[in-house]
This record gives structure tokens, sequence and C-alpha cells, in this order.
């Protein structure tokens, strides 16, 4: 069920989002303000594309990561297990 969000606009906060870990423990991500920027990326332990990708992914995190950007791996397939994502990060020296 995809739900229909409006777009931001460059710089604009998106307010709380709360998620849950790999753990299964409950977050809420508000601190934009602490960072340059954020990188939200949509991961898939099942998509080729997402394996094809990772390592300009890998690259792009590496490059960024210590100017203080924030980078958030996001798995929207409740289909895949905590384990399954977590293997497929260890397996591919994963940004999440």
């Amino acid at each position: 069920l995809a739900l229909a969000a409006p777009a931001l606009e460059i710089g604009e906060s998106p307010g709380p989002v709360s998620f849950e870990t790999l753990g299964g423990a409950p977050r809420v991500m508000s601190n934009y303000g602490d960072r340059v920027g954020t990188a939200v990326v949509f991961l898939s332990a099942r998509c080729p594309e997402t394996r094809n990708q990772f390592d300009a992914l890998h690259a792009v995190y590496a490059k960024y990561r210590l100017d203080e950007v924030l980078f958030v791996g996001v798995c929207s397939d409740p289909a895949q297990t905590a384990d399954e994502l977590r293997t497929f990060s260890q397996h591919a020296g994963s940004i999440i």
C-alpha cells in the first residue's frame, strides 16, 4: 500500500520520522539540523539493481560521510526480514 506524500522543497525538513531498526527498536529521527544534509537511500536485499549499484552508493557514502552528511538506508518491503537485510548489508560492506 503506497501512501501519497507531498514533495519537500530543498532544505525543507520532513519533521520527525518514526521507524524501526533492524533489531526491532523503535526510533524517531528529527535531528536534521545537526547535519549538513541527509541522504535517504532505498535499498532491497532482493533487488539486483541494489546489488549492481552498491559500489556506487558506497563511493558516495565514503566521499561525503565525513562532511557531516547522514546516510539512512531504508527498506520499504515488509516481507524482507531483519536477518535478511543484516546479512545483505554485512556481505555488501553496507552503509546501513
